[in-house]
């Protein structure tokens, strides 16, 4: 019995093998995105609470193509310094005046990714 030898790559292999290097590395690149098929589903989130036992929280998450652990992160961390443009993402708000609570409706987008939330 002959031992086994490796086989010498084909032009066909070699490429193969370098499609599926680079398919990996823009993966990595292209951030938190939610599995192809909720590219159309918007998803509800947990809220943030942001001081315990009180209204001091954003509530009313809506994700889409983004996972919600991802979207309380960043919605954590926009809180701190809001802007425009915030890690990537472009984000618009304005306040609006309810019977019940006022609160700040955001919404940061990023491509086909979208967040949505009401700040209190």
């Amino acid at each position: 019995m002959k031992p086994m030898t490796a086989l010498p790559l084909t032009r066909a292999s070699a490429l193969a093998a370098a499609i599926a290097t680079t398919a990996l590395v823009v993966l990595s690149l292209v951030g938190p995105v939610a599995p192809a098929s909720a590219h159309h589903i918007w998803k509800k989130c947990a809220n943030v609470a942001f001081t315990p036992n009180s209204d001091d929280v954003a509530a009313s998450i809506r994700v889409r193509r983004i996972y919600c652990s991802y979207a309380r992160d960043f919605i954590r961390d926009f809180d701190a310094a809001p802007g425009e443009r915030y890690a990537g993402y472009r984000c618009t708000w304005r306040s609006v005046d309810s019977d019940v609570l006022p609160y700040t409706r955001f919404r940061c987008d990023r491509g086909t990714q979208t967040m949505i939330w009401h700040r209190y």
